[in-house]
């Protein structure tokens, strides 16, 4: 998890069940109750899903906007040798884009998760994912 202070931030967490990622799983997530900035995002599942170089997961977490159409990735990981494994019941850290208006969401716009595997990549097993984030009031980020 991020190292802020966490008296100043949020947390929501969605509860996705088992998702299949060889079907491109997209799954609304958060739905900004203000301007709000987001500090992390984590996958927990209940199983193992081990690292490898071609048959791997990669979890995404987008903004979609008010219309459900956005495509702007705030967050993202693949279970590559690189990424690392997830371990069962043990946060696995999305990380973060790198542009910071990417981490901003508007009043009323939702965050999806969407799931999607390489290769013979594992699913999910009765997973969720926590959302962390702080109000933003600043109109420039």
């Amino acid at each position: 998890m991020a190292k802020y202070d966490s008296r100043l931030y949020s947390s929501t967490v969605a509860y996705l069940g088992s998702l299949i990622g060889s079907s491109g799983t997209e799954v609304p997530i958060f739905k900004a109750p203000m301007r709000c900035r987001v500090m992390a995002v984590s996958l927990m599942n209940t199983a193992a899903i081990a690292a490898h170089a071609s048959n791997y997961g990669t979890a995404t977490c987008y903004n979609k906007g008010s219309t459900g159409s956005g495509t702007t990735s705030a967050a993202a990981r693949s279970m590559t040798v690189a990424g690392g494994a997830v371990a069962a019941f043990d946060p696995y850290d999305l990380t973060l884009s790198t542009t910071p208006a990417n981490l901003i969401v508007e009043e009323d716009e939702v965050l999806s998760f969407d799931w999607a595997e390489a290769g013979t990549g594992a699913d999910l097993t009765l997973a969720a994912v926590q959302v962390d984030w702080v109000p933003h009031a600043h109109p420039a980020v």
